[in-house]
């Protein structure tokens, strides 16, 4: 298998002044990771055999912007070309006190200490154009079977940091990979460990997961772990629909916010009902507030939450209500997550009244129908002049609004004056 390693004009710059003074440069990680399977490539981070005070002087001395984002580390990053590139010195870490980042590192001038250091055999990958690719631990090997598995001594590497378990199950979920079988067997065995981490960073490495491609099914061969680190280890066994059900998270938008809604109320549904269920509010308010999440994200998970089991809209009408009630993408967001569900659960019916609803909201969005009072002819200020005080003018726009969405009242300055002047 060919693999051709992505570097932006930017990078190939980097790498080439480094080598210009005879230091050792490479791209390593991610975004070697990432061209080698095919995807497409974000962040660039660079490995240089040099300290990090002289990796600072020679990109000053080329009039390059450097910032100290973690000089103990090693790590200064160049903001060029609109970008920012880290650029790490080669290192190796010592003593893993807290199970998260080294006590001390030492800085090292060959490539291969520094990758013997990382997590995965796929993240231990370096390349320059001059020296080719660098893979002494198999990742091409693991790429091509699509494996996982721990540089190295993989009970060592959870011990170090063990927040590398949850980031297994991320890079498994997102690309579709399977977990090594003795790398699994030290995540089972270590996951505990997940207790010495900020909520912040599980969070982080959790959502990850259920945005990615296999979340579903990561999810169900690695529950024991997954609950635990969002805080409800003991879901599963009383839940009659899980195993269905996390399949729907497959079937929703990568977007956080829905996917990590669908998490949480497959977690928090009531064990007595055998469809998708009701969800216990309490239950889903007590996992958001464990897991920490953004009040924006909390906010729209609750609505959803709170409208997930409503009565579902049988007109183009209704729907319209349901669109101006609740907002148009909130609406189609609630509806996919309700599909997923029902698609999971083999619900035929209830899937081809969701998707009826679904292309109701698309037909009247396409042509540009009524369902807001912000695209009525007329507005606030209009109802002023008209002479309403300031306590009714938002009741009569929903009037007007619900008239018009009622085909009661066409939408035209005029009829809504004439409609309008029965309530003066």
């Amino acid at each position: 298998m060919n693999f051709e390693i992505k570097l932006d004009s930017v990078s190939k710059m980097l790498i080439s002044l480094f080598e210009s003074v005879g230091i050792s440069a490479y791209a390593v990680g991610g975004c070697v990771r990432d061209s080698c399977i095919g995807r497409p490539v974000s962040d660039i981070d660079l490995a240089v055999s040099c300290t990090p005070d002289i990796t600072k002087k020679v990109l000053e001395q080329n009039n390059i912007k450097c910032v100290e984002t973690g000089m103990i580390h090693g790590t200064v990053t160049a903001v060029t070309g609109g970008k920012a590139y880290e650029i790490t010195t080669f290192r190796s870490d010592g003593r893993y006190s807290d199970n998260r980042r080294p006590d001390s590192v030492s800085f090292v001038t060959d490539i291969y200490t520094d990758l013997a250091r990382r997590d995965f055999t796929v993240n231990a990958m370096a390349y320059n154009p001059s020296a080719g690719l660098i893979d002494v631990f198999g990742g091409i090997d693991d790429i091509e079977t699509k494996t996982i598995r721990a540089v190295g001594d993989a009970d060592t590497r959870f011990t170090e940091d063990s927040l590398r378990i949850l980031r297994a199950l991320r890079f498994a979920s997102v690309l579709d990979f399977e977990i090594e079988q003795n790398t699994r067997r030290s995540m089972l065995e270590k996951y505990t460990l997940l207790l010495n981490i900020a909520r912040e960073r599980v969070t982080d490495e959790l959502i990850k997961l259920i945005c990615g491609h296999a979340a579903g099914r990561i999810i169900r061969e690695y529950s024991r772990i997954i609950m635990f680190a969002a805080g409800s280890p003991n879901r599963g066994s009383d839940c009659k629909n899980c195993e269905r059900l996390w399949h729907a998270i497959d079937l929703l938008p990568h977007d956080p916010d829905i996917r990590t809604a669908a998490f949480i109320i497959i977690n928090c549904l009531k064990t007595d009902t055998d469809g998708a269920g009701e969800v216990n509010e309490a239950a889903a308010d007590k996992m958001m507030t464990g897991l920490r999440l953004k009040s924006r994200t909390v906010q729209n998970i609750r609505r959803l939450s709170e409208n997930f089991n409503n009565d579902l809209p049988d007109s183009r009408i209704a729907v319209k209500k349901q669109m101006s009630l609740l907002g148009a993408q909130f609406y189609i967001s609630l509806l996919e997550l309700r599909l997923a569900f029902c698609s999971a659960l083999n619900d035929t019916c209830r899937c081809q009244l969701i998707r009826k609803n679904l292309d109701y909201v698309a037909d009247i969005m396409k042509k540009n129908e009524t369902y807001n009072t912000s695209q009525l002819e007329i507005n606030g200020n209009d109802l002023k002049v008209m002479g309403f005080c300031n306590e009714r003018i938002g009741v009569m726009l929903g009037k007007v609004l619900e008239a018009v969405i009622e085909q009661r009242l066409d939408n035209d300055r005029d009829s809504i004056i004439k409609y309008l002047t029965e309530y003066i």
